[in-house]
């Protein structure tokens, strides 16, 4: 039942079915079933259906101030106002209940007058706390705690007000309500004003949906609908306890379980879910060494919490103009994406740009260019029903991709599961930049800049690591030493471009001699070194004899000079 009503609700077809719905209820079954219950009947149906109403306004105003200095940003401010609003929203609509015509008088004898002056005056606080939330201007967001008491100040003057208007003062308003005829001009005409600050709110609410996040924006947009045809059921009721008021009610408390969803669950509990698992990541990430390995070990669990319909993910670094070599992979394709395969993808999949996606029917990305796609991509996008697309970037740079796939119909993306991965691409963004600038700068530590080889400093540390196995475990090494020959010769008399082209021409050669196990490095100048593990005297003598005829005789051809290396050695533990 759970399930049925999240999809209901997450299909935006069957909402609008909802609301078409209602309005033929409205329109043809109302007459059928006109005053089929008394008033004393009717009105504790009236007072839990209010008081539902009350609770949810109540709890989301309670919510928000606790949590009023974590919100942050156009999204955090707008949740502030509008949460706030609807604590003061939920005050009124108490006075409302308990002004009611058959309960405990309220301070005043208790009137439909004086009960119809509570019910717009909340309405009316509706409308303009949403159009103020989104027109509070951009320069105060930073000064949560100024805009927290504006805010309670101009709503503690509203609830007084109407409060003195709907008692002390109620004979000051003009009629809006006569038993057996029903509502007067001036309520009809307030209700068509409210319908219209309702249609304002909506369009603000399209103009910033961005801001606000896409859930947020959907459901408070239910909410305004399904408010606008609470109204236009009140304005069609007779008398308290007719059916048009009832169904005013119950679309009234549909509007705010929407309110709860879109203020309380997608606005609050989902956010602050999010940082709190990317403050527990960054924690992770600060206690260890930064890089791309370790990131991604403490990354993608959490990642897998915030999305557990995940059936596959992978993550993928880009090697060139349309090629990926994956970095992390899990689920049911792991063997088509091992870890270090590389694979070529189409101008489709490059399109997708730096911009999260939920792609609804992944095998359409097959359509342009099939020929050049990798034959395991071809496989995944043919087997998935979805794919959510989230591209690590930052500042214009895309550093690499995530793809989720799921492969059943039930398996569906929200917009919540968007906006949390959108707060998980920022931190993830950062902390894979940050690892791969630090292996950047890791590597460069330890790197020859001219040469490209190993320097120095690395070289004495892999010596003490080959020495320390050679005297624990008795493993023989040999270290050849070359030195080349008139580099001082060149530099002053052909020129340093050309000393730096025949450093380059040697530490090419040094290369091309190497085994994949062989330390070389430039140990300064123009002297260079080689490690060669497991080889012992004798192997080490016939390497130096060997390494002694290749740089006997080097050629700059392009400059027309000859060059040459002198080549020693010696070898542990002789």
């Amino acid at each position: 039942m759970k399930l049925l009503l999240d999809y209901t609700f997450q299909n935006k077809s069957l909402n609008l079915l909802f609301l078409i719905a209602g309005c033929i209820l409205i329109n043809y079954l109302v007459p059928y079933v006109y005053e089929v219950y008394s008033y004393s009947d009717y009105l504790w149906v009236h007072t839990l259906l209010e008081l539902t109403a009350v609770l949810v306004a109540f709890s989301v105003g309670t919510l928000v101030w606790l949590i009023k200095d974590g919100l942050e940003e156009c999204r955090g401010k707008f949740i502030l106002i509008s949460g706030l609003t609807f604590f003061a929203v939920s005050i009124i609509d108490l006075m409302h209940v308990m002004s009611a015509a058959g309960m405990p008088s309220f301070i005043t004898p208790n009137t439909e007058q004086k009960a119809a002056v509570f019910f717009i005056a909340g309405r009316i606080l509706v409308a303009l706390g949403v159009i103020t939330a989104v027109l509070w201007p951009q320069k105060w967001i930073s000064n949560t705690k100024r805009d927290a008491k504006v805010i309670i100040a101009i709503l503690a003057v509203s609830v007084i007000s109407t409060l003195l208007l709907a008692t002390e003062y109620l004979s000051w308003i003009p009629v809006l309500f006569n038993k057996g005829e029903g509502f007067s001009q001036l309520k009809i005409q307030t209700e068509y004003l409210i319908l219209t600050l309702y249609c304002f709110g909506t369009l603000l609410l399209w103009c910033v949906r961005v801001k606000i996040g896409e859930s947020v924006f959907n459901k408070l947009c239910y909410f305004l609908a399904f408010s606008a045809f609470s109204d236009v059921s009140f304005t069609q009721y007779e008398d308290f306890s007719d059916t048009y008021n009832l169904l005013g009610y119950i679309y009234k408390v549909a509007a705010y379980y929407f309110l709860f969803k879109a203020v309380y669950l997608s606005g609050i509990v989902n956010y602050f879910y999010t940082m709190g698992e990317m403050g527990k990541m960054s924690a992770e990430l600060l206690k260890d060494h930064i890089s791309v390995e370790a990131v991604l070990e403490i990354q993608m669990p959490k990642f897998k919490k915030m999305l557990p319909q995940a059936e596959q993910t992978v993550v993928c670094f880009p090697c060139g103009p349309a090629c990926f070599h994956t970095v992390f992979s899990e689920g049911r394709f792991s063997e088509l994406f091992a870890v270090d395969k590389e694979f070529i993808v189409n101008e489709a999949i490059l399109k997708l740009g730096d911009k999260i996606q939920i792609i609804q029917h992944p095998e359409s990305l097959l359509d342009n260019n099939r020929e050049d796609i990798d034959t395991s991509i071809s496989v995944i996008l043919k087997a998935s029903r979805r794919m959510l697309y989230i591209p690590l970037t930052s500042k214009g740079i895309i550093y690499g991709h995530i793809f989720v796939f799921t492969f059943r119909p039930s398996h569906c993306f929200s917009l919540e599961d968007i906006e949390k991965v959108r707060v998980f691409q920022q931190f993830g963004t950062l902390a894979i930049a940050q690892a791969q600038t630090q292996a950047t700068i890791t590597q460069l530590s330890y790197e020859d800049s001219l040469t490209g080889l190993p320097n120095r400093r690395f070289f004495f540390e892999e010596l003490s690591k080959i020495k320390y196995d050679a005297d624990k475990y008795s493993i023989p090494f040999t270290v050849v030493y070359i030195d080349m020959n008139n580099l001082k010769y060149l530099n002053d008399n052909v020129g340093h471009e050309a000393g730096d082209a025949a450093l380059r021409m040697l530490s090419q050669t040094i290369r091309s001699v190497l085994r994949q196990s062989d330390v070389p490095a430039r140990l300064g100048g123009d002297e260079f070194a080689i490690l060669f593990r497991h080889m012992n005297m004798a192997e080490g003598t016939q390497k130096i004899k060997e390494l002694k005829d290749v740089f006997s005789n080097m050629v700059l051809e392009e400059l027309g000079h000859t060059f040459s290396a002198a080549v020693g050695g010696a070898s542990c533990p002789e």
